[in-house]
């Protein structure tokens, strides 16, 4: 991956990629004496669905283990990479992260969580917003998405 973006900025005629799109260790480091509860996701980012079962979970637990190191505290929660159920993981990653201790996990999928939902595919909604009547809006729009997918399901979580 990290080839094919070097080619495809050569060939765009800027062969320098950004360096400043993710987080450096510091900054998470002080997100988190600042009080902000992290969750693990994986080392590479995989789409865990195309992985081998043994490769996706040594980059899930590996993800959670070099950010416990980082942070020095416990990592218990996790967000899929990608997030969309059943095309970017599946059944047995959901399986893997309860196995590895994980607390619970996040999806992209739509939708607000209740009481019913399991823990381990939990919904999330994007909370961002180019202005304050935006953000509003969307969190307006995403308090009436009661059902949301989920890992093999016939039919969306929450309408079951």
């Amino acid at each position: 991956r990290e080839d094919a973006l070097r080619q495809l900025g050569r060939a765009c005629g800027d062969p320098n990629l950004p360096t400043t799109l993710m987080m450096r260790s510091d900054q998470v480091q002080e997100l988190h004496r600042a009080g902000m509860e992290l969750g693990g996701h994986t080392v590479n980012h995989p789409i865990l669905a195309r992985t081998p079962d043994d490769d996706a979970r040594r980059e899930i637990a590996q993800g959670r283990d070099a950010l416990a190191a980082l942070v020095d505290a416990p990592v218990d929660l996790f967000a899929y990479p990608n997030g969309r159920p059943d095309r970017d993981y599946d059944e047995r990653h959901v399986r893997m992260v309860r196995e590895l201790g994980f607390r619970g996990a996040v999806t992209t999928a739509k939708g607000v969580a209740t009481t019913a939902a399991d823990r381990f595919e939990l919904p999330r909604h994007t909370p961002w917003g180019a202005s304050l009547a935006v953000w509003s809006l969307r969190l307006l729009a995403n308090l009436h998405q009661r059902s949301f997918a989920t890992a093999g399901a016939a039919q969306p979580a929450g309408s079951r």
